[in-house]
């Protein structure tokens, strides 16, 4: 039963993702981090594969937020506005950027819009962990 859900979602993302819809692919364990990173990269999709963020969809004004000020700080870099500013406020804004990164960088990209969560499953997991 297990398995017919697991290929039954497979399926539905997989239809929703050909007809062009979104899908944000989910797996926060250890094991599945690279891998559900590299095929959401591949097929052009969001991903998050450290911590869920509490409020990533219900709360996804303050989230916007968030990215944009990810955004913001890849784009200071970029044009050579750390150049301009002192070594330990440059420091800081990095420190700030890498952990946005860490927490967001998946889901940089992420607009209101999609439509299907996936969630992946191992055999080990079980409901409520």
């Amino acid at each position: 039963a297990k398995r017919r859900a697991a290929v039954a979602r497979h399926a539905s993302a997989h239809d929703l993702a050909a007809k062009g819809g979104k899908v944000l692919f989910v797996d926060t364990k250890r094991g599945g981090r690279e891998i559900i990173a590299n095929e959401a990269i591949r097929a052009g999709m969001c991903y998050v594969d450290r911590r869920w963020l509490g409020g990533t969809l219900t709360n996804f004004k303050t989230i916007k937020t968030r990215i944009e000020r990810l955004n913001k700080l890849d784009l200071m870099e970029k044009t050579g506005e750390f150049d301009l500013l002192p070594k330990k406020e440059v420091l800081g804004l990095k420190a700030e950027r890498d952990k946005l990164l860490y927490n967001l960088g998946g889901i940089s990209r992420l607009g209101e819009s999609y439509y299907h969560l996936h969630r992946l499953l191992s055999d080990k997991t079980r409901h409520g962990e």
